[in-house]
């Protein structure tokens, strides 16, 4: 219900901005050699997962809170994305890495000393690699501090997903131990769309989506949605304050040798906002 949901507000987002390519007049669009434009953006991304996770053919139900992945784990993140436009053409790259780590360890006191060591590694990495077209860019009132645009965009999404755990178990001088899950990485293809309202000179509302997979590589899907608003205290930077969701459902292998997630990350996202 979550992806239905998700991916119908993906297609209204697109269709948006797609309705510029009919409604496009020859004084409404910028032109394509004019207004070279390059935005540098960190963030910091705060998702809650809820998500079934499949480590070496055994699956769990997960959900952890922003609260929670900071209180049992050790989170670690970085991110960013640049958007370079020439008129009304661009490219827009955006990287995004997390990672969960836990180490525990139980010891038992006795004639022979006895302990059990685990460690869990949960990391998703994502790049970005797109192609974007402002359909449509016009002004709404006379000042012209009043706009509307639509963007579609399209490219490449690669993904790398890591869950391990792995456990020794030491008796005295011996010991034995496993490893459960595994890395996996591929590449799908993108497309999406971007619609932004500029209600003053310092007021931005934006909204974007976009879909990724189509089930080409394995059974890959991908789908996100961002929206929110633009806060522009001087020209040259900006605070992005908006809300972000991700959904992701991927597995590859079988029996077990299988490693996949199927969830849904969701939670605030924010950004300083960099204009050159």
């Amino acid at each position: 219900m979550k992806t239905s949901c998700a991916l119908l507000l993906v297609s209204i987002i697109v269709c948006m901005a797609g309705t510029g390519l009919a409604e496009v007049k020859k004084g409404d669009v910028r032109d394509p050699l004019d207004d070279l434009r390059i935005e540098i953006t960190p963030y910091v991304w705060l998702p809650s997962i809820d998500a079934t996770s499949t480590l070496s053919g055994r699956s769990a139900d997960v959900y952890l809170s922003v609260g929670d992945q900071f209180e049992y784990f050790n989170v670690f993140g970085s991110s960013g994305r640049i958007e370079i436009f020439k008129g009304n053409f661009g490219v827009i790259f955006d990287y995004l890495y997390m990672q969960l780590t836990k180490d525990a360890t139980l010891q038992a006191e006795r004639d022979i000393p006895v302990s059990l060591n685990a460690d869990l590694k949960i990391s998703m990495e994502i790049i970005d690699f797109l192609l974007a077209w402002r359909t449509l860019d016009i002004p709404l009132n006379q000042p012209g501090d009043m706009a509307l645009a639509f963007d579609l965009y399209g490219g490449l999404r690669y993904n790398e997903l890591q869950q391990e755990l792995s456990l020794e178990f030491d008796v005295g001088p011996y010991s034995a131990g496993h490893k459960f899950g595994g890395r996996a990485c591929w590449v799908d293809p993108v497309v999406g769309g971007r619609v932004i309202f500029a209600a003053t000179d310092w007021l931005q509302l934006f909204a974007w989506g976009d879909v990724a997979g189509f089930g080409i590589e394995g059974l890959s899907m991908s789908w996100n949605v961002v929206s929110g608003v633009d806060l522009r205290p001087a020209s040259w930077a900006s605070i992005k304050l908006a809300w972000k969701t991700y959904g992701l459902d991927y597995e590859q292998g079988s029996g077990n040798e299988k490693l996949g997630i199927d969830g849904v990350f969701s939670g605030p996202w924010i950004g300083i906002n960099f204009h050159l």
